[in-house]
């Protein structure tokens, strides 16, 4: 284990130049793995779009009985 930190620091240690194509995959791929590992730390629970108040205005007129005012006049 202590060979390959060694090598790990060695590598790191190394003035080298980069161009932008390894700087931009580098980024890209911290990104990507700061999503994958931020879905994993994140709270699980039952996630919902909307408010699922029950207004869903199916048949909204009619159920409430506004059509049949009209009627009456």
């Amino acid at each position: 284990m202590r060979e390959k930190m060694e090598f790990v620091e060695d590598f790191f240690a190394e003035d080298r130049e980069i161009t932008v194509v390894e700087f931009f995959l580098a980024l890209l791929v911290a990104f990507l793995f700061g999503m994958v590992w931020g879905m994993f730390l994140s709270p699980k629970g039952t996630r919902v779009i909307g408010s699922n108040n029950g207004n869903n205005n199916a048949g909204y007129i009619s159920d409430r009985g506004d059509d049949d005012e009209d009627e009456e006049e």
